[in-house]
């Protein structure tokens, strides 16, 4: 994993902002997270510019099967061309088909326009990203307030789920709150 092990601070807020929508605690501040009584963990795999290592993703997927871990968010990814990068399809899908027969349910990001899409395509989001796009990973994608899908969420056959995406109030760096959009909100 980047920097020190000892180095788990969220640098970028993203990690932060995941893990309010799902466990920010009931405290009468603030809101709570979906989840206020889950333990979570937290597997630092980028540094400040949220860029990440495909090893250290998979470093991540492992260590989450290996340590009894019931649900790993992976709020993460790119799109992956299959006929250039086979291999590291073959490597995310192993890892994530590692976790998935150690009873692990992966949950990740479909992608959003923009971000991890195919060059070329900008603004266009037709392909789910990597790790969503694995048979054994729960693929969530983003809707607006009014339940429509989110312009900017990326789709295909691969979304199994969908949540809000726009708006959702969550914790963000500073101890404070703030809003978060996308779909790894969503997931």
């Amino acid at each position: 994993m980047p920097g020190a092990p000892d180095q788990w601070d969220d640098e970028s807020g993203h990690g932060t902002k995941v893990a309010g929508i799902i466990a920010a605690a009931n405290n009468d501040i603030g809101y709570a997270g979906v989840a206020p009584e889950a333990s979570l963990y937290a597997v630092k795999i980028s540094g400040k510019d949220g860029l990440s290592a495909t090893s250290d993703i998979l470093s991540a997927i492992y260590w989450a099967a290996d340590n009894g871990m019931d649900i790993a968010n992976l709020s993460l990814g790119m799109y992956i061309d299959p006929n250039i990068y086979p291999h590291i399809i073959a490597d995310e899908t192993a890892a994530a088909d590692y976790a998935y027969a150690r009873g692990v349910v992966l949950v990740a990001s479909s992608g959003n326009a923009g971000i991890g899409s195919k060059p070329g395509e900008s603004g266009d989001c037709a392909n789910v990203i990597y790790p969503a796009a694995i048979g054994s990973v729960i693929a969530v994608g983003a809707i607006f307030p009014d339940n429509n899908i989110a312009d900017f969420s990326c789709h295909g056959p691969e979304v199994e789920l969908v949540a809000p995406g726009l708006y959702n109030q969550t914790s963000t760096l500073g101890s404070s709150y703030g809003y978060g959009n996308g779909t790894s909100i969503a997931a």
